[in-house]
Parts: structure tokens; C-alpha cells; sequence
């Protein structure tokens, strides 16, 4: 059986997202059925061919296997006559034969025919329960349900494009209404066709697991049959355990099966409802009357673009309608292709007879897309090349929008990646944006079409899901799967999808010598499964096996990483890739992070556990379960700790001594140990659990060969790996004034000796430029005279001396490797020359640089400084020193952060062979190597400057008063630290709430005497019958008449010298406003203003009418105040004049009678009180009084009598 091909070469993939499901299994084939690419209808016809072979197969199977029952069963009476032969009768034997041998040995040889033939029969009469009836059963169960979804497919893709042929080929002058029926004619047969598309690739990959299921089932029963046969014991014993494996495959698929079938159920409803949204047509019938773009001869400017419009369009794919102009007299054809555009080319495919083909790519720079406004037929554009002109048709305005846009966006992308790179790293030296380029191979070209059938070749068991030939995933960074098209037709936008371009020429991959050819073929796949590995990196094992994953809570409840196929395993990486029920999934796992690998093996398969370290890991997972069924455990085992054991190495072997390595391996006994190989658990076939732990008994050695799962043998054995001490170095240099600086790091001592001081490590001339170095030399390492390593740096510097003067000055320093202890212990002496201080001449800094082994891939940098000196000075020994010392502390904190950050680089657990590739090795050159820093560096501000003693001295004094200053600040700090010792919280709280007391208390009984004082004031005024009015009340009087009347709170804001508001007063004025409104604004000639001037004069007039009304009630309300006031002041001045007259007659009367009013007073003394008598001067003042008051009074009496008697004459 074989699959269709398809070119390694992949366009752009639309930006459609038809699947939303999270989980890392990808449906291809609904994918694929979501967009009816070419290759799932290649697919489809190949997997149906297919199925109808094997369909003929079995039902050949069945016959035969029948037949053999039936002729086999009509022998048994023969048969029963033949075993009675096989004894003489008794009467027979006596006499005539032996009865203690001969007798006995016909007798046994009838024994054991009979029980050979009746095994025989007995098999035959189980025949077909065992194998004619299940397969029978599914011939006439799923697959004749198979047959039924592939012919409904058959049905609705013809109809299908029938219809879409008809609706493509209306004329633009049809009605917009006719269209919207033909629309959505379209969308129903395009629904019938996607539905039978997902059921048949939801049942496709069923079928499939089933016919699995079955034959595994059958072929074990067969064989438990065969093991009742004595004669089928050596087969037994060589094939027994491969076929209970192969059952335990089986079991393994079928616990799984309910799984993959729910989340294919899933997917096939995400992506039916998502494509059936995106073909939907539009019931709006303005929608149907364009025929063309919305701006002629492009897509229109980027600046009109409608702001909600989505991103840019960079790549497109998808089916179109090509002319083609064919016969005499010339007709037009229209064919339906598959189109793609992307990385600046633009190229189409076809289905074949038995694959999918692939026609020229053109580089978009040679093509001119644009709209066809001329061609009747609706939505067409042109693309123009040097050699022809394309007529295509899209189906509806947005797909051609689309395509015209991609065409603009590709074409600026290619011109501008091909001026910032250099052909000649191309294919053949040709951008291919500029080239037409034939398929690169010749047997997937689309001109061959009709010549000759296509081989083909397959590349994996499931002719569903591989006959896309590329349709294959690819890992990422982040041990998620992901889908890569190497194929045209990847049409879908998946969760995490990486398309890596294809070139057209790939470069031809180079192996190492005596590479295996099993892993050369292998890799083919590999590289077609997972193409963004590097070239580099060699495939060393492969194996088949299940897997899942351990989540960090202990669970697995969620599938995670999970799946059941072949894992690819590199020097550095693991990849898996399986694909179960028409799921495809591909995981990258990184060696880096497995600590351990243990092993347990079981009945029905082998269990490998890889534990997952928690420091670089990311994935969420504590530990990965592998199933193998059909592997050597223990050689597998062994390889993958090789593996393992190798990356974590501190000089790790490359790929030919690796694969020496692991042939190696098959010639020991298993039992080297290793850090993880010592886990070896015994665990039941029913419970496969790893605990972890590092006990218990290895696995015996399985005493035959796997059939064709072993290399050939070799009798090389592996080199001797170095033994690193268990516990961490620990040494100190003597004589060093100060420990400035310790670092951790994640590296091998060795690794972190090449970092700091390898040949091209450039990390000390660029702490040289950092001190205003210039010219700095790097010499090489040199075995010196006690055969120490020795180096030198030699770099020129400005010094200024006392006068001022600058001048160039020449320094030596010098870097010697005192102890070499390779792996464990390194110290470098570093004899720099102070010239920046004064008596640069008479000492040296002495800086140690020690590096140290901790652990495997752990070392520690220690850097120690002192000062040396030649001729000590008098006076300033101290203040020098001490300079010294802090710039040299100052240094080696510059040195290790730029250590920190040169393994920060390399990344953790880095191989010390990369260390000494980037870094360098110690001694093989023998060039000095000169180093000038560049505009940028030297425009730096210099970090160290010349200092002279003077200045040291002043630092020296301005320390000593900060120093001072601090410690008054300090002791003043220690004062109210001291005294808060002493006060504690608790005082301060109860003094600050006996404080709170006493202030309230105070506070409180000054408010209370106030309070009172003011309660008496009170109460005295008002018995005095002084108070405040309590009294309020809504009231206006005459005398506020005028101001009520016209105040308001709105105030007329009048424009000064404006004609508008003059022309607005024109029109309030038009007309009287005693006449009726109907006739307001008559003379006006605009309609507004004469509305406007029957508006204001209606409202003025209904308010003028209230205003009088409101006036009227108003002035009878005045005229009955007035006569109240006119009729209370009458008769208080008639009360008056009486008091008057009363006041007169008593200063008239002249009583001097003494007696008189004695006696009145003794007679009464209680009813009257007897008041003193009135002196005269009180007299005149009372007369006075009366003759101005009274006379008033009577004055106005007597105006008021005379105005009531004239009103009585009028």
C-alpha cells in the first residue's frame, strides 16, 4: 500500500484559526477537511484505495480460511478410520509380535497421532469463532459503514463543486438577489460536504484502530491455538514474548482509544462550527451587487482602510478558478487549483492521479497582481509575469481583497529582504523572488500530469494521517506540540505553529564516519518530522514506545505529554512524535533537565521513567513514564544513561564516539554503574509504579535478540571517564591581605579556567580599556622557567605629572598560572603595576585568582588581593596602601560581574568543550594579539584617574570629618535608641492616655461653666423680655413690592454692537404685540424667522395674559392692606386725642389741698400707691410736651375730619 506525494516545500498558511481546542494534540485531517485542500482529498482517495485492498485481502482471508476448515473437518471420519488402523487386533498380536515392545510402541505412536489429529480437528472447529467470524463481522460492520461515509463523500464533493462552478460562473450583470439564492445554494451543498468531510475523517483513523485491534486479537488467539501443538514449541519459545508484547500494545491503544476519541470529537465540532461561520454568506443584498475591489487597480490606500480591519495579510492559500484557453476555434476553460503565496513566491498544486502536484513557483517580484475589471465573470484579477498572464477568480470580494493585498505585502517584504542580503548564501545563488523555479523534484511536477504514473514511497504506518507526506508536527522551546507543514497544504492556523521555510535546494547534510545506516535512514524521517533541528545536531538512538506524563501535583489526570509513537533522542534532546486516532502529536524535551533514569519491566511491556529536575524546568512535569514494548530494556536503559551521563560530563564526546559508545554497550553485562543506573525496580505488570528510590535487584539479562532490534557488535570499548572529587575543593592562598570577592557559578572549574583566561578570552583587555588603557597587547601563554604558565599584558597610558604635563606611558603586567590542577583547582596570579598612584615604582597589586571545584558542573572564583611592596616609603605607607587596596577590591568586583555575565552566555550546565571553542584553549597560540578600544569605549568617562598625595591626603581629611560626623550622628542615633529602650511602648501609651484624660477632663468642665453662664444670661434676658424672634414666616409687604416685582435670578446677557442679536431684536419687534401671533413676522422673508417671530409672540402673550391676572388679585390684596392701616391708624388717633384731653383737664386743675390727699391716703393705703408729689420744673416739661404731641394729634384729626367731609360733598 502506498500514499500519495506531495513537495517538501510549504506556502503560507491562511490566518484563519479553525481550531480552538487547547489540547496539544493536533487534528490534522479535520484540519485539513476544514479548508478542502488538496492533499485531503488526495488523502481521502489513497486511504479509500487502500481500505478497498485490504477490504479484498480479508475477504480472500476469510475464504481460504473456510475452505481449509471445511476440507479439513470432511476428513475427520477418514481420519477416525486411519487411528483405528494403526493397532493390530488382539487375536492378531498374540503370537506374532512382541507384546513388551513392539505391541507398545504401536501403541504409543497410535497415542500420539491421535492426539495430533484431534488437536488438529479441534483447532479447525475453533477456526471460526477465532478468526472468521470477527473478521467477517467487520467487513460487514465498519467497514461496510466506511464504504457508506465515503461514498455520501464522493456524493457531496461532486455536488459541491458542480454547484460552486455554476456560482463562480455568473456573469456580473446577474441580480444581487439571484446571487444571494445561488449564495447560499452554495453554503448548503458546502455543508453536506463538510459534514460528510468530518465524518469521514473522524471514522478514517477508527477504522484504522480497529482493523489494528482486530488483527492483533486474532493473531493472539491464533497463537494460543498453536501453542497446544508439541511440534510449534521451538517457534514458541523464539516468538512467545514478541507476541505478548504485541498484545500488550494492543491493550495499551485500546486504554487510550476512549480518550483520543473524545478529543477528536471535540476538535471535529470546534472546527465544523468554526468553518461553517466563516463560509457563511452575508443575507445583506448590497453585499452581492460588487464585482470587484472596493478601489480599482488595488486594494485601495493604506490610509482608507476601516480602522477595525485586521492585520496585515502576509500570506494566503486557498483554492481559485484559473483560465485556461484550449482547441480550434479557442474556448475558455475555468479549472479550479490550489494557490499559495508566500516568502516571495507564488506557485499553485493540483490533485493527481495518486498525489498531490506541484507546479512552477514564481518570485512575487516578477508578478503584477490586479484587479481584471474588464472579464464578465465576477471577482477575477490578473497576475502578469515576463512569460504569460494569469486569469484567476476568486470566489468572493474579501478572498480577492486578500490575495491583492498579500501580492503588495510580499513583494515590499522580498525586496526588502533582498537588499540586506547576499545571494550568493542562496540556492544556486538566485533570490527566489526573482526566479521561476521548477519543482524540486521532478516527480511532483505538475507537467508530468497524464505522462506516466508517479512513484511513490511510504513513509509511515498510517496511510490516514502520513499521506500528507509532510502533514508533520514540530517541537518548541516549551515541550509543546506544534504542527509544521512542510507540505503545500497546511491550511490551518493551529496552537503554537512554527512553518519554518523550506528552501528550494536544501543543503545535502554531511554525517560522521561509520554513521550507522539505520540512523541514516531514520534521520531522512526525522528531518521531515522536526525541521527546525539544527544540521548539527545527529540522531544517536530511536525507538518506539508510549508515554505520559507526572504533573508537579502527582497527577495525570490531564493528558500533558502523552501520545504513542517512535522518540528520536540526539546528544542534547529528546523528541517524540506519535499519532493515535488521526491526532498528531510532537514534544522537544531537553536532556539537561532529566536527573535520573530508572527502569522497571513488566509482563505486557517495559516501563522507563525519566525524572525531571526542577531547576531549568519548565514544562510542569516531575517525571515522564515510557512504555516499551519491543525493546531491549536493559541496553536501552543503559544507552539512555549513557546519554545522560555524557551531557553532564565535563568533557562530553562527540557524536562518532557517543554511537562507539552505544554499540558498544551491548557487549557488557549491564551492570556498570552509574549515577543513574543504579534504580532498578521489579514492578508488576498491573501496577507500574516508580518510587524513586535507588535500591533494589538489577533485571536479568534477556538471553535472545530482539529480531532486528540490535546493532552489529564491536569490540571497542569505551574510554575511561575522569573521576571528579565527591566533595567541594576548598583552598585559600597564603599571604593575601584580603578575600574581595567569592562567585557561585554553574560551570566545571575547567569550563570557568577557559572563561577567564583562555586564548581568546577578551575579558581583561576589556577591563583594561576601562582604565584609560590604550594599545593593549595580549601576549601568549608561555611556559616559563619553573614551568609555569606566564603571559603578558603590555598597554600604553596618559600620566600626567606634577606639572601638569601629559605623556604616554608604557605598563607591563604580567598573569602567571601558579597551580594547574586540571578539573579541580586553578591559581592565577595577576602583578599589576599602580600607575595611577604615587610610588607606582615602589609596589605592586598582587591579585590571586583562584577557581575551584564544587561539584559536577559547580565551581566557585575566589579573587584575593595584597600590595607588595619594594621600598616602603616613610610617611605615606598607610594612605597608599589603603588606596591601593580599594581599587584593587574595586577591580576584581569588575572582574567577576564580567565573569558572571561571560557563563551567563554559555548558559547552565554548559559543556566545558563549548567553553574551550568559544574561549579558547590555554598555550596553542603563539601571536600577540593587540586590542584598540573604539569611539564609543574611549569616549567613556574614564573610571580611575592619576592621583597625586596631595590629594590622598584630603580624601584622608575629608574622611576623617565624615567619619567624624558620622559618629556624632551615630551616637546621637544611639542616644534615642537607648532612651526608647528605657520608655518602653507600654509607658508611652498609658503616659499619652493619662495624658489624653487629664486634657479631656479640663477641656470639658471649662466647657460646662461656659455653657451654664450662657444657659443663666439666657434665662435673665428673657425675663427682662429681651429674646430673639423665634418666629419665621413667608410674607412681602408694600414697601417690598417693587423689588420682588422685578427682581429675578435670570439675567439678559445683551451683546454689545452686534448685527446678530440686532437682527434677532428685529425680528421680537416685527410686528405689535396687540395683534394675534398667527400674524407675527408676516413681512419677513425666511420661513425660520417668521416661525420664530410666532413663537415668541405666542409665549409673550400667554405670559403678558398671567402677569395681569397675577397683577389684579396683587392690587385688591394692596387696597385691603391700605384700609386696614387707614382704619387702625383712625382709631389709635382717637385714642390718642381722648388721652389727650385726660392729660389737659389733669395739668389744668390746680389741687394743692395737702389735707386732702393725706386723708386719700390713709384711707387706702393698700389698693393705691401713693407716688410723690411732681415738682414744677417736671410740670412745664410735661406742658411742653403735651402742647407739641397733642397739638399734632388734633392736627391730624382735624385734616382727617375735613378730607371725610369733602369726600362727602364730592
Amino acid at each position: 500500500m502506498a500514499e500519495p506525494a506531495a513537495s517538501p516545500v510549504k506556502p503560507a498558511l491562511t490566518s484563519t484559526r479553525l481550531s480552538t481546542h487547547s489540547s496539544p494534540a493536533i487534528p490534522v485531517g479535520l484540519n485539513e477537511a476544514a479548508v478542502d485542500s488538496p492533499t485531503f482529498r488526495s488523502v481521502a482517495a489513497h486511504f479509500a484505495d487502500q481500505v478497498d485492498a485490504i477490504e479484498r485481502w480479508l475477504d480472500g482471508y476469510v475464504k481460504s480460511t473456510s475452505k481449509v476448515v471445511h476440507d479439513i473437518l470432511a476428513l475427520e471420519e477418514t481420519i477416525n478410520s486411519f487411528l483405528s488402523k494403526n493397532v493390530p487386533p488382539p487375536n492378531a498380536a498374540d503370537g506374532t509380535l512382541d507384546p513388551d515392545y513392539t505391541v507398545l510402541a504401536l501403541k504409543r505412536i497410535g497415542d500420539g497421532q491421535r492426539e495430533w489429529w484431534m488437536s488438529i480437528i479441534s483447532t479447525m472447529r475453533r477456526m471460526d469463532g477465532i478468526s472468521v467470524e470477527p473478521i467477517r463481522a467487520f467487513l460487514n460492520g465498519e467497514l461496510r459503514t466506511f464504504k457508506e461515509v465515503r461514498k455520501a463523500l464522493d456524493q457531496a464533493q461532486k455536488t459541491f463543486d458542480s454547484t460552486l462552478a455554476r456560482y463562480v460562473s455568473q456573469s456580473k450583470t446577474k441580480e444581487p438577489s439571484s446571487i444571494r439564492e445561488d449564495a447560499f445554494a452554495v453554503y448548503e451543498t458546502r455543508k453536506a460536504y463538510l459534514k460528510a468531510s468530518m465524518d469521514y475523517c473522524q471514522l478514517a483513523p477508527q477504522l484504522r484502530f480497529t482493523l489494528d485491534k482486530l488483527l492483533v486479537r486474532v493473531s493472539s488467539e491464533m497463537w494460543r491455538e498453536m501453542k497446544r501443538s508439541r511440534d510449534a514449541a521451538t517457534s514458541i519459545n523464539k516468538w512467545g514474548e514478541e507476541m505478548e508484547r504485541i498484545r500488550g500494545w494492543s491493550k495499551e491503544m485500546e486504554g487510550s482509544e476512549a480518550a483520543f476519541k473524545r478529543e477528536l470529537q471535540i476538535a471535529r465540532r470546534d472546527i465544523g462550527e468554526n468553518a461553517l461561520a466563516l463560509f457563511k454568506p452575508s443575507r445583506e443584498i448590497d453585499d452581492y451587487s460588487a464585482s470587484t475591489v472596493p478601489f480599482l487597480g488595488s486594494r485601495g490606500p493604506m490610509n482608507v482602510r476601516p480602522k477595525d480591519e485586521s492585520a496585515v495579510i502576509s500570506e494566503k492559500q486557498g483554492w481559485l478558478f484559473l483560465r485556461t484557453l484550449t482547441g480550434k476555434p479557442v474556448r475558455a476553460n475555468w479549472v479550479r487549483r490550489w494557490y499559495y503565496c508566500r516568502d516571495g513566491i507564488f506557485g499553485w498544486l493540483i490533485q493527481g492521479p495518486q498525489g498531490v502536484l506541484q507546479g512552477d513557483e514564481i518570485g512575487v517580484l516578477l508578478c503584477s497582481a490586479k484587479p481584471a475589471v474588464q472579464e464578465e465573470r465576477r471577482f477575477c484579477f490578473e497576475v502578469k509575469t515576463k512569460s504569460q498572464t494569469l486569469l484567476l477568480q476568486a470566489e468572493t470580494q474579501t478572498q480577492l481583497v486578500e490575495w491583492l493585498e498579500v501580492f503588495e505585502v510580499a513583494k515590499k517584504q522580498a525586496f526588502d529582504a533582498s537588499m540586506g542580503r547576499d545571494n550568493a548564501s542562496l540556492p544556486g545563488g538566485i533570490d527566489p523572488a526573482f526566479a521561476i523555479t521548477p519543482p524540486s523534484i521532478p516527480e511532483f511536477s505538475a507537467h508530468l500530469l497524464g505522462h506516466h504514473s508517479l512513484p511513490y514511497k511510504r513513509l509511515d504506518d498510517d496511510p490516514f494521517v502520513t499521506a500528507n507526506t509532510q502533514a508533520v508536527p514540530v517541537s518548541n522551546e516549551d515541550n509543546k506540540s506544534a504542527l509544521s507543514g512542510h507540505r503545500k497544504t497546511v491550511s490551518v492556523d493551529v496552537p503554537h505553529l512554527s512553518v519554518p521555510r523550506i528552501q528550494e535546494k536544501p543543503v545535502a547534510e554531511t554525517f560522521p564516519p561509520d554513521y550507522p545506516i539505520e540512523l541514516k535512514i531514520q534521520h531522512a524521517q526525522f528531518r521531515l518530522l522536526f525541521p527546525n533541528v539544527p544540521l548539527e545536531e545527529k540522531l544517536v538512538l530511536v525507538f518506539n514506545a508510549a508515554w505520559t506524563s507526572t504533573s508537579e501535583d502527582g497527577s495525570s489526570k490531564n493528558r500533558g505529554l502523552a501520545g504513542n509513537g517512535r522518540i528520536y533522542v540526539t546528544a542534547d534532546n529528546m523528541y517524540f512524535y506519535g499519532q493515535q486516532m488521526g491526532l498528531v502529536v510532537a514534544y522537544t524535551l531537553t536532556l539537561d533537565i532529566i536527573t535520573e533514569v530508572t527502569a522497571a519491566p513488566g509482563r505486557d511491556c517495559d516501563f522507563i521513567f525519566l525524572h525531571l529536575g526542577q531547576d531549568m524546568n519548565n514544562t510542569g512535569f516531575t517525571r515522564i513514564t515510557i512504555k516499551t514494548f519491543l525493546e531491549d530494556l536493559p541496553l536501552l536503559h543503559s544507552r539512555l544513561n549513557l546519554l545522560i551521563d555524557d551531557l553532564q560530563a565535563e568533557e562530553p564526546m562527540d557524536v562518532p564516539e557517543i554511537i562507539t559508545a552505544l554499540k558498544n554497550l551491548e557487549n557488557d553485562e549491564y551492570d556498570k554503574k552509574s549515577p543513574s543506573v543504579e534504580s532498578w525496580e521489579e514492578v508488576s505488570s498491573n501496577t507500574p509504579i516508580d518510587d524513586g528510590t535507588l535500591s533494589g535487584r538489577p533485571v536479568s539479562r534477556r538471553l535472545r535478540d530482539v529480531s532486528g532490534r540490535r546493532s552489529q557488535r564491536n569490540l571497542l570499548k569505551p574510554a575511561p571517564k575522569l573521576q571528579l572529587p565527591s566533595h567541594p575543593v576548598v583552598y585559600e592562598p597564603e599571604g593575601m591581605q584580603r578575600k574581595v570577592e567569592e562567585r557561585h557559578f554553574e560551570l566545571s572549574a575547567k569550563a570557568c579556567f577557559h572563561v577567564l583566561f583562555g586564548d581568546k578570552s577578551f575579558i581583561f583587555p576589556k577591563l583594561y580599556f576601562e582604565r584609560r588603557a590604550k594599545e593593549i597587547a595580549q601576549g601568549p601563554w608561555e611556559l616559563g622557567d619553573q614551568g609555569k604558565m606566564k603571559r603578558q599584558f603590555k598597554f600604553v597610558v596618559d600620566y600626567v605629572d606634577m606639572l601638569g604635563r601629559a605623556k604616554p606611558v608604557n605598563v607591563t603586567d604580567t598573569q602567571s598560572v601558579d597551580i594547574f590542577n586540571d578539573h579541580i583547582t586553578y591559581v592565577v596570579t595577576h602583578v599589576k603595576t599602580p600607575w595611577h598612584l604615587p610610588h607606582s615604582q615602589a609596589f605592586k597589586l598582587i591579585t590571586k585568582v583562584v577557581i575551584t571545584h564544587l561539584a559536577k558542573s559547580k565551581c566557585k572564583l575566589a579573587i584575593y588581593t595584597k600590595v607588595d611592596w619594594s621600598k616602603t616609603p616613610t610617611f605615606s605607607k598607610s594612605i597608599v596602601e589603603r588606596q591601593a587596596l580599594n581599587d584593587a577590591t574595586r577591580d576584581a568586583e569588575e572582574l567577576a560581574e564580567v565573569a558572571t555575565d561571560q557563563v551567563r552566555k554559555l548558559g547552565p550546565h554548559s559543556r566545558t568543550k563549548r567553553a574551550i571553542q568559544v574561549y579558547g584553549n590555554i598555550g596553542q597560540q603563539a601571536q600577540v594579539v593587540v586590542f584598540t578600544p573604539g569611539e564609543t569605549e574611549a569616549a567613556k568617562k574614564p573610571q580611575i584617574k592619576p592621583r597625586t598625595l596631595t590629594e590622598m591626603l584630603f580624601e584622608t581629611l575629608r574622611s576623617f570629618m565624615e567619619s567624624v560626623v558620622t559618629s556624632l550622628i551615630m551616637w546621637a542615633v544611639g542616644g534615642v535608641r537607648k532612651f526608647f529602650s528605657i520608655v518602653t511602648a507600654n509607658r508611652i501609651i498609658l503616659l499619652l492616655l493619662g495624658f489624653s484624660i487629664f486634657t479631656n477632663v479640663v477641656f470639658t468642665g471649662r466647657q460646662t461653666s461656659t455653657w451654664w453662664s450662657e444657659r443663666r444670661a439666657t434665662r435673665f434676658m428673657n425675663r427682662l423680655g429681651v429674646g430673639p424672634n423665634v418666629m419665621m414666616s413667608k410674607a412681602v409687604y408694600i414697601r417690598d413690592f417693587e423689588e420682588a416685582a422685578q427682581g429675578t435670578s435670570v439675567s439678559l446677557l445683551v451683546p454689545q454692537q452686534s448685527h446678530c442679536y440686532d437682527t434677532f431684536i428685529g425680528v421680537v419687534n416685527a410686528t405689535d404685540m396687540d395683534a394675534p401671533h398667527e400674524d407675527a413676522g408676516s413681512a419677513l422673508t425666511s420661513a425660520t424667522s417668521r416661525a420664530t417671530a410666532r413663537r415668541i409672540r405666542r409665549t409673550r402673550q400667554r405670559l403678558g395674559s398671567y402677569r395681569h391676572d397675577l397683577l389684579v388679585a396683587m392690587r385688591i390684596v394692596n387696597s385691603i392692606d391700605q384700609e386696614m392701616i387707614q382704619s387702625e391708624w383712625e382709631n389709635w388717633l382717637s385714642d390718642e386725642n381722648t388721652r389727650c384731653e385726660q392729660v389737659k383737664i389733669m395739668l389744668t386743675e390746680r389741687r394743692d389741698d395737702k389735707e386732702e390727699a393725706n386723708a386719700r391716703r390713709n384711707s387706702a393705703p393698700q389698693q393705691q400707691k401713693v407716688m410723690r408729689p411732681i415738682d414744677g420744673k417736671r410740670i412745664e416739661e410735661l406742658k411742653q410736651w403735651h402742647s407739641e404731641y397733642c397739638g399734632s394729634c388734633r392736627t391730624d384729626r382735624d385734616q382727617l375730619l375735613a378730607q371725610r367731609q369733602n369726600e362727602m360733598i364730592a
